[in-house]
């Protein structure tokens, strides 16, 4: 029942992902490569913008403002290398607020997050919305566990659509989409061998699905 609850989220926030991508297009310079009905198939095939102009008897023109703004924009932001500080509004907490802020800095330096961020806000400007993921795992270099932070891909996110508000705070359900193999599942979920059945009929049950044969489809372009 959760996977399916997931599977709703994930597909209501298509048009979302769509605007996005014509955004992405825009930010590149390709503002005519959005597809439209052909009028003369009677809609049945779909051309570029910039074939409709053509066949209509226009000179199509474009002109990439977007770019040179957005790349001055973040670079600006860049320049500030704003750092965050813990202040203790007690000063007798104010090693303790040392000791935050120390923490802050590390965090910042460990997972890069001058570029983190300014990466951050190049996707806030260009599809309004950025995602980043916070936690606390093991670290194979340095062997040790720590805390990381990292920007998502918008295409793998989901969430609860009834959410509403600049900030989420009645939101119930969030989560990404995670690309193993088989034998990866297998490896994290099969217990036993009626589970790891279970697992490669419904494997297979789903990967000849139309929405699986697409998903897989689009994601190996």
């Amino acid at each position: 029942q959760l996977l399916s609850e997931c599977a709703m989220m994930y597909n209501s926030l298509q048009e979302f992902r769509d605007r996005r991508d014509e955004c992405v297009q825009y930010n590149l310079g390709n503002q005519l490569g959005r597809l439209v009905p052909d009028p003369d198939t009677g809609g049945s095939t779909k051309i570029s913008i910039k074939q409709y102009a053509i066949n209509q008897g226009m000179t199509p023109l474009q002109m990439n403002l977007i770019t040179s703004r957005i790349r001055s924009m973040v670079g600006s932001y860049q320049k500030q290398k704003l750092e965050d500080l813990a202040l203790a509004r007690d000063s007798e907490k104010a090693e303790l607020g040392e000791m935050m802020s120390a923490g802050l800095q590390y965090l910042y330096q460990n997972n890069n997050l001058y570029r983190v961020n300014a990466d951050g806000y190049r996707e806030f400007l260009i599809g309004a919305l950025p995602c980043f993921r916070t936690g606390y795992d093991f670290d194979k270099d340095k062997k040790i566990s720590d805390v990381y932070v990292e920007l998502e891909d918008i295409n793998v996110m989901f969430w609860d659509t009834c959410t509403y508000g600049l900030y989420f705070k009645n939101i119930s359900t969030i989560g990404r989409l995670h690309e193993f193999t088989l034998l990866e599942i297998l490896s994290k979920f099969a217990k036993t061998p009626k589970m790891r059945r279970q697992i490669i009929d419904a494997f297979n049950e789903v990967s000849n699905t139309p929405e699986y044969q697409q998903f897989s489809k689009t994601n190996n372009k």
